[in-house]
């Protein structure tokens, strides 16, 4: 799994004989909302891709890939990490009153795929 600016792709290879069928799913559920979650399949090179154009902090999550066919199932497990910055300042003041912090290490979007 990559995040490049603000973009997740999930990958996937499979093979088997009959061919393996292939269902991506996440722990929070729901994932038929088809602006925010693109599955493709690329005949050429086998690979089964699961894309999220505009990562937000909502789709932080486990995400699971799910094969199986007649002999047998796999499934393979990634987790999507997102830090969200921009919040209020007067947010911001609370939760450092509330635990008593000061300082605060806080990373972007576009940075972590650097990362």
């Amino acid at each position: 799994m990559r995040v490049e600016s603000k973009l997740a792709l999930f990958k996937a290879v499979l093979s088997g004989d009959p061919k393996p069928d292939l269902t991506w799913k996440r722990a929070k559920g729901d994932m038929s909302d088809t602006e925010r979650f693109h599955q493709k399949y690329d005949e050429t090179t086998g690979e089964y891709t699961l894309l999220i154009p505009k990562v937000s902090g909502d789709d932080a999550d486990t995400y699971k890939c799910y094969a199986h066919n007649e002999h047998g199932k796999a499934v393979c497990t990634a987790t999507l990490n997102v830090i969200e910055v921009g919040f209020k300042k007067k947010k911001a003041v609370l939760e450092e009153s509330d635990v008593g912090m000061t300082s605060s290490v806080l990373f972007n979007q576009s940075n972590l795929g650097q990362l």
